[in-house]
């Protein structure tokens, strides 16, 4: 009994193993939109919406210079997903500059 469950474990151990190294890297972009929002709550709105997106890792928000900066996994959503979901919101989106690939971590 002891001999099967100790084989039942190593074979558990080397999937897991084995599936952790099978999964390749994310590849993750930055893009920066240009808005019209003006206050806070404008940027409230926006962060609890566009974070929940898919894809979306990281998201800044700056109220003074009415900018949204998101990093964002590049096979799961793109620059014009994440703008409409800022468009759907009531607010503009320009993208400034075009996206740029970002390291993995």
């Amino acid at each position: 009994m002891k001999k099967i469950i100790a084989l039942l474990c190593a074979v558990a151990a080397s999937a897991f193993l084995f599936t952790a190294q099978a999964r390749p890297k994310a590849e993750t972009a930055q893009v920066t939109y240009q808005t019209n929002m003006h206050c806070d709550k404008c940027a409230k709105k926006i962060s609890e919406n566009v974070s929940f997106e898919k894809g979306v890792k990281d998201l800044t928000i700056d109220v003074d210079k009415k900018t949204v900066t998101i990093k964002y996994e590049t096979g799961k959503t793109d620059v014009e997903k994440l703008a409409a979901a800022i468009r759907k919101l009531g607010y503009t989106a320009k993208a400034i500059p075009a996206a740029k690939p970002v390291e993995a971590k």
